[in-house]
């Protein structure tokens, strides 16, 4: 691995890129998994009451949100929105408890920053300056978990406020 290598450089953008894509196309076509994969959020939303099924897509400020299933609410921002960092979704699991519906909230930033800090410091390790490329992969790290974690907890606020309008 050569200083400055082109080929090193342009696979690593065109795979960061492919990612990216990838990512969008799970994303804007609402491939359940996709949403189901993530971290819990660490808060909990206050119950709804008898959270019914809608077929339709709705919209609360930025948030957009449906429910495929009658106990599954997924959430993603909306393309071009400022509501939220792109590429943020989720999923809310519906769990009944007594007359009330709990939520429990999944959430995901776009897993190809984590792939390329893994990428930066591994490629920095070998070439013997992992303690800085180690850390700077850990500050991209924190940075894309804090901002997407607030911004969960805004898109979180959304949607369950839209749960509550559409009874």
């Amino acid at each position: 691995m050569n200083d400055g290598s082109l080929w090193l450089s342009v696979s690593a953008a065109v795979l960061l890129s492919g990612g990216l894509g990838l990512e969008t196309l799970f994303t804007h076509r609402r491939w359940t998994p996709w949403f189901r994969l993530g971290m819990p959020l660490g808060l909990e939303p206050l119950p709804v009451a008898n959270a019914k099924k809608v077929d339709e897509v709705h919209e609360s400020g930025g948030i957009c949100w449906d429910m495929p299933e009658p106990d599954l609410v997924r959430f993603w921002v909306k393309r071009g929105s400022r509501a939220a960092p792109l590429l943020l979704h989720g999923s809310f699991e519906l769990r009944p408890s007594g007359s009330l519906m709990r939520l429990r909230v999944i959430w995901a930033p776009p897993l190809t920053y984590f792939l390329a800090a893994a990428w930066l410091a591994i490629l920095g390790g070998l070439r013997g300056e992992g303690a800085l490329t180690g850390v700077i992969a850990a500050v991209l790290l924190a940075g894309v978990l804090f901002v997407y974690q607030r911004s969960a907890v805004v898109a979180t606020r959304a949607v369950r406020y839209g749960l509550d309008a559409s009874r």
